[in-house]
């Protein structure tokens, strides 16, 4: 799919006389409402080879002949996965944009092999791979994060997992960022997870909408799970405008990482290193660190996130040339002040 650029005016030929002016334009995202498959039909048939799946779950900490297709096994793999792997957007950052593809085994070794994390539809992929070689039988729905009304156009910007067990369908997201770090029925109800307050509505006609936490970072998503998908791949057109249009809003809020942590949720934007409490601790949100160098910021991404970029010299220094525009741009809109700020420099 071809991204389509911004239309600008002085690139268009001047609107004959009595029409009216042509104006910028921004594309519309490919939405998707509605999956290959009607109703919620399952998956088990595993894709992974055993040794990757040893790989996978060695990098999560885990051991396969401790773990059941059960709830328990499901919760200590949710939180096992939203700790080691981040939720981050670097490859549409780096000075090689790349843009992943969108296979099971692809993004297991991706993130076993390469320790490398992403947002939705690379973790969920991932992941949800992982689960059916270990007995899980999962259904993948249409998402949509963002506000209420929902845009139509959103529909389709993210990907949800929902895996069954006995006769239960649980909603076990690790491509959120912010979100849960446990599995949560499917089932209206209103429940406090390590200070953060989360609530699940029944919409009606298979629509269901997650709300989150007041210090969310995204108010909450719905999920249509009157029709499934038979892979991640069916999201290929909205991975595709999230990688490369310029009004992807990835691209348009610079590097972000996150990951789930006891104290709260670890966020990184561009050079500002964060904590993030729950909102029942009161507090707001702290800033742990400014970084003000290329060798900083890569030790701070190894460090926190755990991820290492595979670059050289003279790319690192383009894609932190890339970071200090964004904390540029952004660091005014900061939810916290930091104080005493420090000025990053080349």
């Amino acid at each position: 799919l071809k991204s389509t650029r911004r239309l600008e005016l002085n690139t268009l030929s001047k609107p004959s006389r009595g029409q009216p002016p042509i104006v910028s334009m921004a594309e519309q995202p490919p939405a998707m409402r509605v999956g290959s498959l009607p109703g919620m039909v399952t998956l088990s048939d595993a894709t992974l080879p055993e040794s990757l799946v040893r790989e996978y779950l060695d990098h999560l900490g885990l051991v396969a002949a401790d773990l059941r297709p059960d709830l328990e096994s499901l919760v200590r793999l949710q939180e096992a996965h939203v700790d080691r792997v981040a939720y981050e957007n670097l490859d549409i950052h780096l000075p090689r944009p790349f843009r992943a593809p969108l296979d099971g085994v692809s993004s297991a070794i991706r993130v076993s092999k390469q320790h490398r994390g992403g947002y939705c539809f690379i973790l969920v992929d991932a992941y949800s791979a992982l689960l059916r070689c270990l007995g899980f039988s999962i259904s993948l729905h249409c998402g949509s994060v963002g506000p209420e009304p929902i845009d139509p156009n959103n529909w389709g910007n993210h990907v949800v997992c929902l895996v069954h067990i006995d006769g239960r369908a649980y909603v076990s997201d690790v491509g959120l960022g912010d979100g849960p770090i446990r599995p949560f029925a499917l089932q209206e109800a209103s429940w406090c997870e390590e200070g953060f307050s989360f609530r699940l509505e029944d919409r009606s006609s298979g629509v269901w909408r997650f709300v989150h936490d007041a210090t969310g970072a995204f108010p909450g998503f719905s999920m249509d799970v009157s029709s499934s998908a038979r892979a991640v791949h069916e999201f290929e057109r909205y991975h595709d405008f999230f990688c490369t249009s310029p009004d992807s809003q990835f691209k348009s809020t610079g590097v972000v990482l996150q990951r789930a942590t006891p104290e709260g949720k670890l966020i990184m934007m561009s050079c500002t290193l964060k904590l993030k409490p729950p909102s029942s601790s009161g507090e707001t949100a702290k800033v742990l660190k400014v970084v003000t160098s290329c060798e900083e910021w890569l030790q701070a991404m190894a460090e926190n996130f755990g991820l290492q970029l595979d670059l050289t010299p003279d790319e690192c220094l383009t894609m932190w040339e890339s970071v200090l525009h964004y904390h540029s741009v952004w660091s005014q809109k900061m939810i916290v002040q930091t104080p005493n700020p420090v000025q990053p420099e080349l």
